[in-house]
């Protein structure tokens, strides 16, 4: 049974904070003012955003019509905190992964 099938639709309502664009087009110089920024500093501002639930409706949007489109796969992920692990071991098999939907592509 997939996910899908398992739960139903709940849509969430988010504040989405992001960075105010400096009038010198600049971004954070290092780690403790980005930090700044995200707990709540000046230069940061938030809009309402909606993410909509797609569960049971996945096959009405596609990459042409929507920029995006569901996709599943078997492939359980290895979990490590060594990136070249990571990219050494995942990176081909999701590369391989999208080369074959993209085959599936009318």
């Amino acid at each position: 049974m997939s996910p899908s099938q398992t739960y139903g639709p709940r849509n969430v309502e988010a504040d989405i904070a992001y960075w105010k664009e400096r009038k010198d087009g600049s971004l954070p110089t290092d780690a403790e003012e980005g930090a700044k920024i995200m707990m709540g500093g000046k230069d940061m501002d938030a809009t309402k955003v909606i993410f909509y639930d797609l569960r049971n409706i996945e096959d009405k949007f596609t990459l042409d019509k929507n920029g995006f489109q569901v996709a599943y796969s078997d492939h359980t992920p290895i979990y490590s905190k060594d990136d070249d692990e990571i990219k050494a071991k995942e990176f081909p098999i999701w590369e391989e992964f999208i080369k074959e939907l993209y085959e599936t592509f009318p």
